[in-house]
């Protein structure tokens, strides 16, 4: 298998490159099960974000990142659309 490595928010991650069609492929960008890379990508959007009164995300990968979003940030709830 081949991998795109890439460097997100500090966290070395090897991408599994994986065919969209016959000309095109992706580095399949995984963000569930990895504490560490969702950490650190909610530290780094908060430093760009700007003040908010909700986060909300759609009940999908965004999940992990929105939850680590709220707690550093102190967010006692944060909304998820189904």
């Amino acid at each position: 298998m081949n991998f795109y490595s890439m460097n997100i928010a500090g966290c070395e991650r090897k991408l599994p490159i994986c065919p969209v069609d016959e000309t095109l492929s992706i580095g399949a960008f995984v963000i569930i099960g990895d504490s560490e890379l969702s950490n650190a990508c909610a530290v780094a959007l908060l430093k760009l974000a700007p003040e908010y009164d909700y986060l909300l995300t759609a009940e999908a990968k965004g999940m992990p990142l929105v939850h680590d979003i709220a707690r550093l940030h102190g967010d006692k709830k944060y909304f998820v659309a189904r």
